[in-house]
C-alpha cells in the first residue's frame, strides 16, 4: 500500500506540473522556451520588468583655463558687432553712433575679415596660405575657375617681396598663457599687455578683428555652463583725435560670439556647388539671350518709388529713357559698326532714331555693350528659396547686369538676385555710393517681358545715320540762349566747321564755355576752318595763360563771342565759345 500511495503522489505531482505548465501558456513539446495562443478567455500575464539600474551622475562641470584657451588658440569663427560712439570735447556732446555687424574667421592657413549690412556683405580682407607658405588671395572668374595671386608687400628699402602668412596673420590668443588669465564664476578676463612680438595682445586682438590700431583693454571671454568659451568682449578707447577743426574722444564696443565657420558664409575658392539653383540657373539663361525689357530706381530719388530710368534690350538695339535723355545703341546697317543713338523727329513729325556721331569701329553691339553672360550658378549663394547673392569674385559685372550699358555705374557691394515666376522677372539690387557723400544708395532693377520684348521702332525704317550739317543739329537752343542771350543763333553766329568724316559731340556747357568735341577731321580743314573765320569777320588774338604760355582764339566782328581750337593730342578737337571780355576790362 505504501509503495502504492507514493506511486500515486508522483502521478499528481506530474499532473500538477503540466496543468501548471499549460496555464502559464508554456509549450511542453518545447519547454525550453517559445509561447503558445492562450485559450479562449484565458490572458497572459505581463513578465516582471527588470529594475533600470540608476545612471551614474555626470560629473560636475568645472573650469580648466587650459581647456579654455586651448578653444581659443584653435580656428575661431566670431560673429561681432562693433558699437562706436564720437564725442566731441568741446562741449561734450555726442557727435556720432553707429553699430555695425562684423565677421572674422581666423585658422592656421585663412584670415577673413568682414562688415554686414542687409543682405550684404563687404569683405574688409580674406587672405590664405598658398602653397609655399606664403600669403595670397584667392578669388574666381565667371565660370567659377581659381585665380590665386601671391601678395606682394612693401619692404622698408621701397622692394617688394612675399611673406609667410604664418608671421603676419597669428590669432593673437596664441601669444597667450593660463596665468595671465583671471577667472571669476562664468568669465575669464585676460591681460590686454601680453607681448605679441612688438605689439601687445590688446593691440593684435584689435586689430585681427576689429581691424583697428589701437589697444583693446577691458578683455573678457564669457563662458557657458559648461565653463566653454562661447563670446569674448574688449573696449577700445580713443581720446582727442582730431577731425578737421574738431577734437573727438571716440569709445568703440566689440562683442564677438564663437559660431561655426559656415555661419558667417565665409567665401570658398573655388565656390562649391550648394543649394538648388534650378531657378537661378533659368534666369541666367533668360537675360543671356538678351530680350527684355528693364525698370531702374535709386533710393536717392523719390525714396526709390518712381523709376530714374527704363527701357528695352534686344540683340539689334538697346535702349533707354531717363529723366534727363532718352538714347541708345544698335548696329549701323552700312558699316556695321556700334553707334550710339538719339530720338529726334523726322520731317513729318515723326519719332525716329539717329545716330549723333559717337561711333566705334570693328565694336558691335553684342561685343561691346550686351551683356556676354557666361556665370556658373555656384558663384551665387542661395539665401532663399528664389533669392541668390553674388560671391565677390573676379568679374566684369557688365557681363551679368545690363544698367551699366547706359551709364556709369558704381557699385560697393555684391548683387543679389530676387527670382518671381508667373510672370517671369528678375530684380537685383546692389548698394551704390551716393555722389559726394560716404553714404550708400540701394539700386533696384526689375527685368521682365523675357524673349518678348520689342523696341518700339523699325529699325529699317526708323534709323537714320548721323549727320550734322549745321551747329542746330547738335546744340541745344535753350543752353546755347541761356549764354549769349535769348535772340541768340547759333547758325547764324558760328560759322560751319566742315568736315568729310569728322565726328561731333553735342555741345556741352562746361565751365562756362559751351564746347564741342570732333573726331576725325584732318589739319588742312581746320586750316580751312581758321580761314573760313577770318573771312567772316572774325579777328585771331592772343591771350597769356597762367602757365606763361600764349593761347591763340578767335573773336567775333560784334567783339561779344570768344572761340577757341584746342588739339587735345590729335585725338579730338575741341571748338569751345564763351562769352567775351575784352583786355582792358579784365581784373
Amino acid at each position: 500500500m505504501k509503495k502504492k500511495s507514493i506511486f500515486i503522489s508522483i502521478v499528481l505531482a506530474l499532473v500538477m506540473c503540466l496543468a501548471s505548465l499549460v496555464a502559464c501558456g508554456e509549450d511542453v513539446d518545447n519547454a525550453g522556451g517559445g509561447t503558445t495562443t492562450p485559450e479562449p478567455g484565458q490572458t497572459t500575464p505581463e513578465p516582471t520588468p527588470e529594475p533600470t539600474p540608476e545612471p551614474t551622475p555626470e560629473p560636475a562641470a568645472a573650469y580648466d583655463a587650459a581647456a579654455v584657451l586651448e578653444k581659443l588658440q584653435g580656428a575661431l569663427a566670431v560673429d561681432a558687432t562693433l558699437y562706436a560712439k564720437a564725442v566731441d570735447t568741446a562741449d561734450s556732446s555726442i557727435a556720432s553712433e553707429t553699430t555695425t555687424e562684423t565677421d572674422a574667421y581666423i585658422s592656421s592657413d585663412e584670415y577673413y575679415v568682414a562688415t554686414k549690412y542687409d543682405e550684404n556683405t563687404k569683405v574688409v580682407g580674406h587672405y590664405f596660405k598658398n602653397a609655399a607658405g606664403n600669403v595670397s588671395t584667392r578669388t574666381v572668374d565667371k565660370a567659377n575657375v581659381l585665380k590665386e595671386t601671391e601678395v606682394q608687400f612693401k619692404n622698408a628699402d621701397k622692394t617688394t617681396s612675399p611673406h609667410e602668412f604664418s608671421k603676419i596673420y597669428v590669432n593673437p590668443f596664441s601669444f597667450v598663457t593660463t596665468d595671465k588669465m583671471t577667472q571669476n564664476d562664468k568669465e575669464v578676463v585676460i591681460d590686454a599687455d601680453v607681448p605679441v612680438g612688438a605689439i601687445t595682445f590688446g593691440e593684435a586682438l584689435d586689430s585681427m578683428f576689429a581691424t583697428m590700431t589701437d589697444k583693446a583693454r577691458d578683455i573678457v571671454i564669457k563662458l557657458d555652463d559648461d565653463f566653454k568659451p562661447v563670446s569674448f568682449e574688449f573696449t577700445v578707447e580713443v581720446k582727442g583725435k582730431k577731425v578737421r577743426r574738431k577734437t573727438y574722444d571716440y569709445t568703440y564696443k566689440y562683442k564677438g560670439n564663437l559660431v561655426e565657420k559656415a555661419a558667417l558664409n565665409v567665401p570658398e575658392y573655388p565656390c562649391p556647388a550648394k543649394g538648388d539653383k534650378a531657378l537661378l540657373k533659368t534666369a541666367l539663361d533668360k537675360m543671356a539671350a538678351n530680350n527684355f525689357s528693364f525698370v531702374k530706381y535709386s533710393a536717392a530719388y523719390k525714396d526709390g518709388k518712381e523709376a530714374v530710368m527704363n527701357g528695352v534690350v534686344t540683340p539689334e538695339c538697346a535702349w533707354s529713357t531717363s529723366s534727363v535723355a532718352a538714347f541708345g545703341y544698335l548696329n549701323d546697317p552700312k558699316s556695321g559698326n556700334l553707334v550710339e543713338v538719339d530720338l529726334t523727329e523726322d520731317k513729318d513729325g515723326k519719332k525716329i532714331l539717329k545716330g549723333n556721331g559717337n561711333e566705334w569701329e570693328g565694336e558691335t553691339l553684342a561685343s561691346m555693350k550686351l551683356p556676354k553672360g557666361g556665370f556658373s550658378v555656384d558663384v551665387f549663394r542661395q539665401i532663399d528659396d528664389n533669392k541668390y547673392a553674388l560671391i565677390p569674385g573676379d568679374y566684369a559685372i557688365g557681363d551679368l547686369i545690363p544698367d551699366g550699358m547706359f551709364e556709369l555705374m558704381s557699385m560697393s557691394s555684391d548683387i543679389v538676385f530676387t527670382i518671381n515666376e508667373n510672370p517671369f522677372t528678375v530684380t537685383y539690387t546692389y548698394k551704390a555710393p551716393v555722389f559726394l557723400s560716404s553714404n550708400l544708395n540701394t539700386i533696384t532693377v526689375t527685368l521682365s517681358d523675357f524673349g518678348t520684348a520689342k523696341l518700339g521702332y523699325n529699325l529699317a525704317t526708323d534709323y537714320i545715320e548721323y549727320s550734322v550739317t549745321k551747329w542746330s543739329d547738335i546744340s541745344d537752343a535753350f543752353a546755347y540762349g541761356g549764354i549769349f542771350g535769348s535772340d541768340a543763333d547759333i547758325d547764324k553766329d558760328i560759322p560751319f566747321f566742315e568736315t568729310a568724316k569728322g565726328r561731333f559731340t553735342k555741345f556741352q556747357d562746361m565751365f562756362s564755355e559751351y564746347s564741342t568735341d570732333i573726331t576725325k577731321y584732318t589739319a588742312d580743314e581746320v586750316t580751312a576752318y581758321k580761314a573760313k573765320l577770318v573771312a567772316a569777320g572774325w579777328t585771331e588774338e592772343t591771350e597769356t595763360d597762367a602757365f606763361g604760355g600764349e593761347n591763340k582764339f578767335y573773336v567775333n566782328a560784334a567783339k561779344t563771342i570768344k572761340l577757341t581750337l584746342t588739339d587735345n593730342f590729335g585725338a579730338s578737337l575741341t571748338l569751345g565759345l564763351s562769352v567775351y571780355t575784352a583786355p582792358s576790362a579784365q581784373a
